[in-house]
């Protein structure tokens, strides 16, 4: 058909003709077969298995399409020589369904131990099908069956086992202590995995160069064909110290993403949502083997950290220890913390947010040591659904470094730094201006650094530690009044603020010492002074 023309008025116009805007190729068979039943058709079997095809491979694509991992289920369970998986559901990378309603062991007694480089990873697979059921067998159509003895089995039930196969993992994690021989696996696992990935802008291994990004395959696709049945992995187990150890999380990975999900943020240097849980996971599944204290200290057990994870807290610790000096014996010196106060749920979300960030050595008396937020959850949640008094956690979340050019990837301060004083308070508050000033020339306890008109606190937490300790020494438990100076009224709001993160920064809102924040005018640079009451 030609395309048609209209007059209007001086010139004329082309009318677009819609079957002239697209092209298309020949069909092609996707593969997937249905049965095209019609009146006069002779039924048979291979009609009926051709039904039961078609429905397959319908339920495969689209499993596929979801991605591989445990659905539910699938625990471990191990005691002596014998490994027990409990029901569960996972789907293989093809998209089949591997489904046990029943408990499976194994029995490791036969392997092979201890050999140098080995590990074991448990998985589950398909099995062959189950034949069940009976029914006689016709030698013809409307004939009597052949005779008693003789049937076929019409049914075939899928099947699933659990099995332990050995893997090579290399790394130094062989020469690894006894006490930290699982994290150091585990650790080697994880940057197996990674580099497996096939990073495009991270080293695939140790000061590897990195090709041209312009040599990059963008626009292939990811995965660039249909993966292939295999096993579900739900466990690795280790000889350790002569006995069988059993990590669930190394190797595990639940169901939560489609494959491009998976493929693409490994070949940009991301960690897929399943791996980043997984890691979370099995750090918090290890650290709770034994009670976490300064002697010995994790160090003696982890090699590595999540990027960002949750630690427990004593309840009552002993007088003049702050939670940051209990965290940095118990992380043995080997981080940096800057500590951080805030809602339990901008902690939970920090964690979140640390997904793609790299996992944390753990090297005692590290230098430089990574930087770590220690975000401490005790301000109150303003939704009283969710508010309580004592959570006994604390999350950390490594710090990134944004900049070569900043001071340990922080802000750096523009203004003068804070003077801060402490001090007995007097007997009457009327008295605590005229004290103000007679302190106020003599050198303070620190000073402290906040971002230019900003109530961020910038100053590290160990330097709070001569604050704390002058407090501790008038009365370590007494309330403390603070009071921030300023020469000019309208900044009376900021130097408050200011005050304010301070009394965070150093704990005393969580030991709910504070008797007040207030800001005064007083001529001469910004100071904060802390007034502690019933001193000895």
């Amino acid at each position: 058909m030609m395309p048609t023309t209209q007059n209007k008025g001086a010139g004329t116009k082309m009318a677009a003709d819609p079957a002239l805007q697209s092209v298309h190729s020949g069909a092609a068979s996707t593969g997937i077969r249905r049965l095209n039943p019609a009146d006069g058709l002779f039924l048979r079997a291979e009609h009926l298995d051709q039904i039961q095809a078609y429905a397959g491979e319908l339920a495969l694509l689209c499993a596929s399409g979801g991605g591989s991992g445990v659905v539910y289920g699938y625990s471990l369970e191990l005691r002596d020589d014998t490994l027990t998986a409990g029901l569960g559901l996972a789907f293989d990378p093809s998209g089949r369904a591997l489904r046990n309603r029943a408990a499976l062991t194994v029995d490791l007694s036969r392997l092979l131990r201890p050999v140098p480089g080995r590990i074991w990873i448990v998985e589950v697979v398909a099995a062959e099908a189950i034949p069940g059921g009976s029914e006689p067998v016709y030698s013809s159509v409307c004939a009597t069956s052949c005779g008693p003895e003789s049937s076929i089995q019409p049914w075939l039930d899928d099947a699933v086992q659990v099995r332990v196969r050995a893997d090579s993992l290399p790394g130094d994690w062989v020469n690894a202590s006894a006490d930290k021989a699982l994290s150091a696996i585990v650790s080697a696992y994880f940057d197996r995995e990674r580099r497996s990935g096939d990073p495009w802008l991270t080293p695939a291994s140790a000061n590897a160069a990195i090709p041209s990004i312009l040599g990059r395959p963008w626009q292939a696709p990811s995965p660039a064909a249909a993966p292939a049945a295999g096993a579900v992995p739900i466990g690795l187990l280790a000889w350790i110290d002569d006995t069988w150890v059993v990590d669930v999380w190394s190797a595990r990975r639940d169901r939560m993403t489609t494959p491009p999900q998976t493929a693409w943020p490994f070949h940009l240097g991301l960690r897929p949502e399943p791996v980043f849980t997984a890691q979370l996971l099995q750090f918090q599944d290890q650290l709770a083997d034994r009670p976490v204290d300064i002697k010995p200290a994790l160090t003696e057990r982890f090699v590595e950290l999540p990027p960002a994870g949750f630690l427990p807290v004593p309840a009552g610790l002993r007088e003049g220890v702050t939670v940051e000096d209990w965290l940095t014996a118990a992380l043995g010196n080997a981080l940096e913390l800057r500590i951080v106060h805030c809602p339990p749920d901008a902690a939970v979300s920090a964690v979140g947010l640390a997904q793609h960030l790299d996992r944390i050595p753990l090297v005692r008396n590290a230098d430089p040591a990574p930087q770590v937020l220690i975000l401490i959850p005790d301000v109150p949640a303003d939704l009283p659904a969710v508010r309580t008094d004592v959570l006994g956690w604390v999350a950390f979340v490594r710090e990134p470094e944004l900049s070569a050019d900043l001071k340990r990837a922080r802000p750096q301060p523009q203004e003068a730094p804070v003077a801060v004083h402490v001090l007995t308070a007097p007997n009457v508050r009327a008295r605590y201006l005229p004290a103000m000033e007679a302190a106020a020339p003599a050198e303070p306890v620190m000073r402290v650094d906040y971002l230019e008109q900003d109530w961020q606190l910038l100053t590290a937490a160990d330097e709070l530690a001569a604050v704390r300790a002058a407090i501790a020494e008038l009365g370590s438990k007494a309330p403390v009044d603070v009071l921030a100076t300023c020469a000019d009224v309208a900044r009376q709001p900021l130097v408050a603020a200011r005050a304010r993160a301070l009394t965070a920064a150093l704990g005393l809102d969580a030991e709910r010492r504070t008797g007040g924040v207030y800001a005064e005018q007083l001529d001469g640079d910004d100071a904060v002074f802390l007034f502690v009451r019933g001193a000895r």
